[in-house]
């Protein structure tokens, strides 16, 4: 089963830029963002090649350790146990009732500024908002598509699909 919902972050999602985080509305094309090689632990600045809106009518607030990201439950996150995977995929391959029962049971991968690597903690909680959402989306010109946002490492839905598309023919 390949899941192809549009996947995106909320308006207030500050993303790592290689001087401030600034908000995801706040980006425009050619601006410098991180990115990260997860397999030297490195980040990058990537420059933004595309920033997509789009609204959704309703979202996740993920909550691990301090720090908090809204997205949909589409949006791939990095995670110990499967990779990159969408909370509602991720919900679906254990077998849970709701988003709350993945609590304690998901490591989310979080980059950490004072060691500069990513570490993995478990989800705190995960609420449901419902109402009318404008999201956004990121494409760069880093391969992998990886950037931090409030601390996740996310990857785009660009990439995303790229990967789908690599594994699986065209789809």
């Amino acid at each position: 089963e390949i899941d192809l919902t549009l996947c995106c972050i909320g308006s207030t999602s500050q993303v790592s830029t290689p001087r401030l985080a600034q908000t995801v509305c706040s980006l425009a094309e050619g601006d410098r963002i991180l990115a990260i090689d997860l397999n030297k632990q490195n980040t990058y600045n990537t420059t933004v090649q595309k920033i997509t809106k789009a609204k959704h009518l309703s979202m996740l607030r993920i909550v691990c350790d301090d720090k908090e990201f809204i997205c949909t439950a589409h949006h791939p996150l990095y995670t110990e146990k499967f990779g990159f995977i969408s909370m509602a995929k991720c919900a679906n391959l254990l077998a849970v009732p709701d988003f709350s029962s993945l609590v304690g049971r998901v490591f989310i991968g979080l980059y950490d500024d004072n060691l500069a690597m990513v570490i993995f903690k478990p989800l705190s909680s995960v609420e449901v908002l419902e109402g009318v959402f404008e999201t956004y989306n990121i494409k760069t010109d880093f391969p992998a598509g990886t950037y931090i946002t409030n601390g996740f490492i996310n990857r785009s839905w660009y990439a995303y699909v790229l990967f789908l598309r690599q594994s699986f023919g065209e789809i």
